[in-house]
């Protein structure tokens, strides 16, 4: 049984490089047929799909007599032998097999970009030149020939099996064909139909095709690239997946829908922006500045939707342990309540005694940078006219001690910023006349 399983994998990986001709990885790399390239992925793809399914068989404990169940995404990519039940129960899948599905994709990625594997720097400029015939020729065969490819391409993304080359390439593949069709507006996006992608089509089409393509599979392809914050090893890739995205009107909307926010926006905030590694903090929170900057109407109208959800969420990380979660969310909560787009969001931030009582910690951090950014938030606090009288009482059981504390407070700034100067000598003076009016 065992040889029977082993032969009836080398013919599938033996299918996977039929349409390829047979190139060797050497000769892939010089590949510029895209149809090839993309026929040869797919075939790898579904050779590392099906000996993953046959292993969760195996570790379910359904063994043999139910081996020639597959579920249904695989049963309608994956190659079809007379005998699946037969397919060897290998713990990994195919060394040579992985190194072919990373070489594809590494020729696919060097095509787009038209130069060096990992040169990205031209990507803005491409983005107002359109997409190449290169990136018309993926985005067919993404949307039309393979519309499952890429959603299966990121479920692999955060699994041991895949190269981390091969992530890389998938990742810079996904953001190249986002950045090279954002530079169309959402009228001639929605002017267009997939029909367009089978003939002559100018560049808004095919960008719209594959735009809307994206919105279509779009929780097949934001469930992997969410889940992927959780490793060192793709967080970056995905959070510059996700960010790429935005990029879209569509798309950005489509994150901020009420039925969206929870699976796909929450997560940044309730557990990645916590997690003891800097890089995948960090990521999290430029990602989620992107989201709050990227469209200030459009998230204004956001965050006072969702207010009660993001700004409980929010405290969390200002009071977090993490360095990195609380300076980071500090700032930009500073961006966030000295827009003038998100007024109504400032009033009701500023309105609320447990939002002051966090800011008045935080001007005694450890941290020096935190205590200046915490000085920015609380001075708006501090400006309102119409402080309720939940905030009033709080400063003016604290006067004296705030007023102490901020008249000496990073006294070296004031030679060399006369605006921080100005803002404190006003604050001093306004802590003190709340003083005489009480």
């Amino acid at each position: 049984m065992a040889s029977v399983g082993s032969n009836t994998v080398k013919k599938l990986e033996r299918d996977a490089s039929e349409e390829l001709c047979e190139l060797d990885l050497d000769q892939i790399s010089r590949c510029t047929n895209v149809s090839d390239l993309f026929h040869g992925i797919n075939r790898d793809l579904n050779v590392i799909e099906q000996k993953q399914h046959q292993q969760k068989l195996r570790l379910t404990g359904e063994g043999e007599a139910n081996t020639g169940v597959v579920d249904g995404d695989l049963k309608r990519n994956t190659c079809q032998s007379h005998e699946p039940h037969s397919i060897d129960l290998g713990t990994t899948s195919s060394p040579s097999t992985e190194e072919f599905l990373a070489g594809g994709l590494s020729r696919v990625k060097t095509l787009l970009y038209n130069s060096d594997p990992g040169d990205n720097s031209n990507s803005d400029q491409r983005s107002k030149d359109g997409p190449s015939n290169i990136a018309r020729a993926v985005m067919l065969h993404m949307v039309e020939k393979y519309p499952n490819l890429l959603p299966r391409l990121l479920d692999q993304i955060s699994l041991p099996s895949m190269p981390f080359e091969a992530r890389k390439d998938v990742s810079a593949i996904f953001n190249h064909l986002l950045v090279v069709t954002s530079r169309y507006s959402v009228d001639e996006c929605q002017s267009v139909d997939t029909a367009t992608l089978n003939s002559p089509a100018n560049d808004a089409s095919y960008s719209s095709v594959y735009v809307k393509y994206i919105d279509s599979k779009y929780k097949e392809i934001m469930i992997p690239i969410v889940k992927g914050h959780e490793s060192p090893d793709t967080a970056l890739h995905c959070g510059s997946m996700l960010r790429s995205t935005l990029r879209h009107p569509i798309l950005y909307q489509r994150l901020l829908c009420p039925n969206e926010v929870s699976k796909f926006f929450y997560p940044l905030l309730d557990v990645y922006v916590h997690l003891p590694n800097f890089d995948i903090a960090s990521d999290a929170l430029v990602t989620i500045r992107d989201i709050i900057i990227r469209d200030r109407g459009t998230a204004a109208e956001f965050l006072e939707r969702e207010y009660c959800g993001i700004f409980t969420r929010y405290n969390v990380m200002l009071r977090s342990e993490n360095y990195i979660t609380r300076r980071m969310s500090l700032t930009l909560l500073g961006e966030i309540l000295l827009d003038r787009s998100n007024y109504h969001v400032m009033i009701k931030y500023i309105s609320t005694r447990e939002n002051l009582t966090i800011i008045m910690l935080l001007l005694r951090d450890p941290s020096s940078i935190i205590q200046f950014e915490a000085f920015h938030v609380f001075k708006i606090f501090v400006a309102n006219p119409n402080k309720p009288a939940e905030v009033i009482k709080i400063l003016a059981l604290n006067k004296v001690k705030l007023v102490a504390y901020l008249e000496n407070f990073h006294s070296d700034k004031e030679n060399g910023d006369d605006q921080f100067r100005d803002e404190k000598a006003l604050v001093v003076t306004a802590l003190k006349c709340l003083e005489e009016a009480l």
